[in-house]
Parts: structure tokens; sequence; C-alpha cells
């Protein structure tokens, strides 16, 4: 009887610590989101340069808002890999689907005749999920700098 009881506990310990740990990361991670917005791009609120113009700086400030968040949660590191694992998960599946969205549904917004077609998305969804894989592991570096360089090289 005892070690159902201690088996019980040890469930019940671990549901909590992964419902805050999941609640905390959908915390993080809303200032990100928030910049992947669909509010006032449509194209009869001021027409294609008025929505181009907000694309490009929602993109910019997305990227902004990513990498400081990479910086801050760089340096967490969940040393129980069901949890950590866990954790990446729920912040790929938060930010990955929301940002490739976006990208399909107002990239056509952005300057495809650019020499610089990539010159507003600073990470492809599959880097971003990289990134987002690699966080919580003890061994990184602390900023993550070394491991990731922009698609394009360039000023936004």
């Amino acid at each position: 009887m005892a070690s159902h009881t201690s088996a019980c506990v040890d469930h019940f310990v671990y549901f909590q610590v992964e419902k805050h740990a999941l609640r905390f990361q959908k915390e993080a991670w809303k200032p990100v989101l928030v910049h992947l917005s669909r509010d006032g791009l449509s194209l009869s609120s001021g027409g294609r340069s008025a929505a181009r113009e907000l694309v490009r700086q929602r993109l910019r400030s997305f990227a902004a808002s990513f990498e400081a968040a990479c910086l801050t949660q760089s340096k967490w590191i969940i040393a129980e890999e069901d949890l950590r694992v866990g954790a990446q998960v729920s912040v790929v599946q938060a930010v990955v689907p929301a940002y490739r969205s976006y990208l399909q549904n107002f990239g056509s917004f952005l300057d495809s005749q650019s020499s610089f077609p990539n010159k507003y998305v600073k990470y492809s969804p599959e880097m971003v999920e990289k990134m987002l894989g690699e966080l919580f592991m003890a061994g990184r570096s602390n900023n993550g700098s070394d491991r990731h360089t922009p698609i394009e090289d360039h000023q936004v």
C-alpha cells in the first residue's frame, strides 16, 4: 500500500511540475507570439503598402523578441529529460506553427522581386524549430549565437 501511495504522490508532483512548466512556457513566449497578429492586415484597412510595412515591422519585432526569449531561456536547464522534452515540444508547438502560418499567409506582402527575398525573414521556420529544440539543455552556450545564423546576413 505504501508503494501505491508513493507512486500516486510522485505522479501528482510530476503532474503539478509539468502543469506549471507549461504555464510558464506559455507566458514566456506570449511576448514573441504577439508579433504574429493578423490585426490590421486586411487590404481594405489601408492598402497593400500599409499592410506590407506592417508585416515587415512585425517580422522584425518577432525576430528581436524571439532572440531575446531564446537568450533568456537558454540560461535555464531542465535536467529531468521528460520535463525538458515536454517543455521543448510545448514551445515548438506554440511558436513554429504560428510563425509558419504567418509567413505563408502574409509572406506575399514582402518584396518578392527584391535582391534579398528573405530580407525581412531572419529565421526560417525550420531554424526556429531547431533553436527551440535546443533550449533547456546543459552544455549550451548562453546565447546560442555560435550555432545559429540568420537566413541572410544583412540589416533589416
